[in-house]
């Protein structure tokens, strides 16, 4: 029985590794201290208690800080101790991060933490025999030192992560390098007075590999609730309440499939969180006014080409209009040279129509009819129609500008065209 409780006990603070991961995104940097730079400003206090009805029940405590020396350099510490059965372990970090701004949306965070980790197996409530094969190993009763690495990468509201909590493994097995690595990536939507964050974390341990899903909503920093899922079918709701620069928390997990006792794990958190502006509060802002400054050059942008697209239709509307002149020009043109045409024509035409008894108002006479052309650009430049006739008996040729059926109107007709111009101008009386 002893020996199935020490199993237990080491199988479980192997899997503690974890701490109290239910509030890791407040305190990123005990996973990997990268994120350090990420984290608020802070001071905080966890408990952590599991499968409540067991005497050796796990049961956790941490305590830890995050202090911002500049906007590129950050320290976090954590003290943690965990308590299952008769094993005990004590662990005390430092972390250390440091950011590059790759460019005005990038940056790169680079961290280490150094730490001292203790594992003792009390036996004070117990008798056992330690040359059992499960309590021997040097990773017992003694002080191992070791350091973490990992990094930070962001991209606007985007966030990826990796890092390897333990260089070298001190549990049992001696994995070595690598054994233990957490990797995950987050992005950030801000919708009016919420910022909505999806959360995918992989934690790979010696004894297992988790990978937990998680969404978070934030209400104007005041209030705090999400849930998540791991693969090691663990369901995780947890909320959180600020006011002023406290905030109280609250995580239950289930690891069982079901709400009883024993699958169910408490862990409760205290932040005092400083006033000042934050890294991880600068750089948000600092995104906003990037996002803004991007909106702004593309409204730019957008403007220009529309100007640009005005100023094309503008120039175009000019080249049709002038086009439009064009086209009514040689319209006019064509009218004009029609109209001069159809007067040249109406000579020819009216040459062999029937002549209408009459007094005719004579301005040319002529024999032959090649003189007609002599005088055709004249008379289509005269303000009055003319009309070529001839004598009945074919011999000559008469250009008329009006017939009279008295001869009274025709002599003053003949009055008013010699008034014009026409002095010789006389009336042919046509029977």
């Amino acid at each position: 029985m002893i020996t199935l409780v020490i199993a237990l006990a080491i199988h479980t603070i192997k899997a503690q590794n974890l701490r109290l991961g239910y509030f890791q995104q407040e305190h990123m940097f005990i996973l990997n201290p990268a994120e350090v730079i990420h984290d608020q400003e802070q001071v905080f206090l966890e408990y952590g208690r599991k499968w409540a009805d067991l005497t050796y029940s796990p049961e956790a405590l941490q305590v830890g800080g995050v202090f911002h020396s500049s906007e590129k350099l950050s320290f976090g510490g954590v003290i943690n101790r965990n308590t299952s059965g008769i094993y005990n372990l004590f662990h005390f970090g430092i972390s250390t991060g440091y950011k590059v701004n790759l460019s005005d949306r990038q940056t790169l965070s680079a961290g280490l933490a150094p730490y001292i980790k203790n594992n003792i197996i009390d036996l004070s409530d117990v008798v056992a025999n330690m040359n059992d094969p499960l309590l021997s190993g040097e990773q017992y009763n003694k002080t191992h030192f070791g350091m973490g690495i990992g990094l930070s990468y962001t991209y606007d509201n985007f966030k990826a992560h990796l890092s390897i909590p333990e260089t070298h493994d001190v549990e049992i097995g001696d994995e070595g390098f690598g054994s233990f690595i957490t990797g995950g990536a987050s992005y950030d939507f801000f919708l009016d007075d919420f910022l909505l964050t999806p959360y995918v974390t992989y934690i790979g341990t010696p004894i297992d590999q988790v990978v937990e899903g998680l969404f978070m909503a934030s209400w104007k920093e005041t209030l705090k609730f999400g849930a998540g899922y791991r693969s090691n079918k663990t369901f995780s709701f947890r909320v959180e309440f600020q006011s002023g620069s406290i905030a109280l928390g609250y995580a239950l997990a289930n690891t069982s499939g079901n709400f009883s006792s024993v699958g169910i794990s408490n862990n409760f958190s205290v932040r005092y969180i400083f006033k000042r502006a934050t890294v991880d509060t600068k750089a948000k802002i600092n995104s906003l006014v990037s996002t803004n400054e991007r909106i702004l050059s593309r409204m730019d942008a957008e403007e220009n080409y529309n100007r640009n697209k005005q100023e094309e239709i503008l120039q175009r509307l000019d080249e049709l209009t002038h086009q439009q002149d064009t086209v009514q020009n040689l319209q006019r043109d064509f009218i004009e040279k029609f109209e001069e045409s159809e007067r040249k024509n109406t000579i020819d035409q009216n040459t062999d129509k029937e002549v209408e008894p009459g007094y005719y108002l004579i301005i040319y006479s002529f024999h032959d009819s090649t003189e007609l052309n002599k005088i055709k650009e004249e008379l289509v430049s005269l303000p009055f129609e003319t009309r070529l006739i001839r004598d009945k008996e074919k011999s000559f040729y008469y250009i008329s500008t009006r017939r009279y059926d008295t001869l009274e109107m025709a002599v003053i007709g003949m009055q008013n065209i010699r008034n014009q111009g026409f002095e010789e101008a006389w009336i042919h009386w046509y029977k």
